[in-house]
């Protein structure tokens, strides 16, 4: 890292000031532009993996460093491949190209030698988004005109029909490690128009890379999960907002979106901002029945979510389990989440409100619509025996603490006697100077 400062500072100039954030506020695929802005930085520089998400304010320079891969064996993996598939599906084959963004530098060349190996084959490779598109021209989150579609960050054509094609990922598909695999597939998994086949190559495989046609099975049992965790977080009554990111465009719409959403359902809502999520810091709101995270597309699933003691959803599943969208075509990221309640307005999704029952699939009982009672007409204050005026106050938040058995530490404001400082012992933990300059083993 000083090496770079110092090659940044001889380039630049004795004016230009090159700082090093050696830690990330939420997620280190994130360019770090808090951290930044406190700096008073006019450009970021992102070393590493990213997760390619627009930044709110700051220009942001990518370097994802280069990894090694042998384009040649690659492509004899693929032709391998080829020569053990299926005949129909081999004739005029269509590849979609997806790649970790530090195989970057070699993928025009891995997509040349792959046309040549037949004049049937075609490919379509993902694109990462200009500099224009991460910081320094607002981005429509409409999507009526938008002639490109994000896979996991990269750009690829909106009409592109995915289920004549077959998707080729240049990376490593192990679930547990790599989070951009995991969202690209649950986003092609669920789409109607999805993949006839799914190849993952991945470069550093020894002494050959080999081609797995079956990884993205594991991703069907994560969003089993997923589903899992909507019909649970169906009975919430309150849910928890946490903000993962205070870099990424349009986060603080998504978190109006999502309070406009819940409270037209009926439901309370608060909002967090706790940085680095744990068990032990969502343990501390236990009035908290769910909670939404609205973060980048690799970070909004959790790692350990089954250490949480309640559902942690994303925008667009909550948008699910209140039912205002059916289960279908799954994201995670949260503009496609804005994009699905564009139009809406909270009248309409009045409408669908009812007290009805509803059938739990995780206890398999019918259960009443754990809604907030919250009567929406108009009441003339003035014809209340209290005309109005505020009689009671009741918090239900409040009432809660009260009845914890930990409330906190407590002050003691006014009941503490004051005393005077003094001069108390010095020296270290293990040896102590007392008064008569003696030492004292503890």
């Amino acid at each position: 890292a000083p090496e770079v400062c110092w090659a940044f500072e001889e380039v630049l100039g004795a004016d230009a000031l090159v700082f090093v954030l050696g830690d990330t506020t939420f997620g280190a695929c994130c360019p770090d532009e808090v951290s930044a802005l406190h700096l008073d930085a006019s450009v970021l520089v992102h070393y590493g993996h990213a997760c390619l998400s627009p930044s709110l304010q700051l220009p942001v320079l990518y370097s994802f460093g280069i990894s090694n891969i042998d384009t040649k064996a690659c492509v004899e993996a693929v032709s391998k491949q080829l020569a053990t598939s299926d005949p129909e599906k081999t004739t005029a084959r269509k590849f979609l190209l997806l790649y970790q963004v530090e195989y970057q530098h070699a993928i025009d060349e891995f997509e040349n030698q792959i046309c040549d190996i037949s004049s049937n084959i075609s490919v379509v490779t993902g694109t990462i988004p200009s500099l224009k598109q991460s910081g320094e021209e607002e981005e429509e989150v409409d999507c009526s005109s938008r002639k490109t579609t994000k896979i996991s960050g990269l750009n690829i054509p909106s009409d592109l029909d995915l289920s004549t094609m077959t998707l080729l990922y240049i990376g490593d598909p192990n679930a547990d490690k790599n989070r951009q695999y995991v969202n690209m597939m649950m986003q092609l998994i669920s789409r109607k128009s999805s993949p006839m086949e799914y190849w993952a190559l991945n470069p550093t495989v020894t002494p050959s890379p080999v081609i797995e046609s079956d990884a993205h099975h594991s991703i069907s049992r994560q969003l089993n999960r997923r589903f899992y965790l909507i019909q649970k977080a169906r009975d919430a009554t309150t849910f928890g907002i946490l903000v993962g990111t205070l870099s990424q465009r349009h986060f603080t719409r998504a978190v109006t979106v999502l309070q406009q959403t819940i409270l037209a359902a009926n439901r309370a809502c608060y909002t967090f901002a706790v940085g680095k999520l744990n068990p032990a810091k969502l343990a501390n709101f236990g009035e908290i029945d769910a909670y939404v995270l609205v973060a980048c597309p690799e970070h909004s699933l959790l790692a350990d979510d089954r250490e949480f003691h309640v559902p942690v959803i994303t925008p667009l599943e909550v948008d699910i389990c209140l039912g205002n969208t059916e289960w279908g075509e799954y994201s995670l990221d949260y503009n496609d989440f804005i994009r699905t309640t564009q139009g809406r307005s909270n009248q309409e999704d009045s409408n669908h409100v009812d007290d009805a029952p509803y059938f739990s699939l995780i206890s398999g009982t019918l259960k009443d619509s754990r809604k907030l009672s919250v009567d929406r007409e108009e009441v003339d204050l003035q014809a209340l025996p209290g005309q109005g005026q505020l009689m009671t106050n009741h918090s239900a938040g409040a009432e809660y603490l009260k009845n914890r058995s930990y409330q906190g530490l407590d002050t003691q404001l006014g009941k503490t006697e004051v005393h005077a400082a003094k001069m108390g012992q010095t020296g270290i933990a293990s040896h102590y100077n007392t008064d008569d300059e003696k030492g004292k083993k503890l």
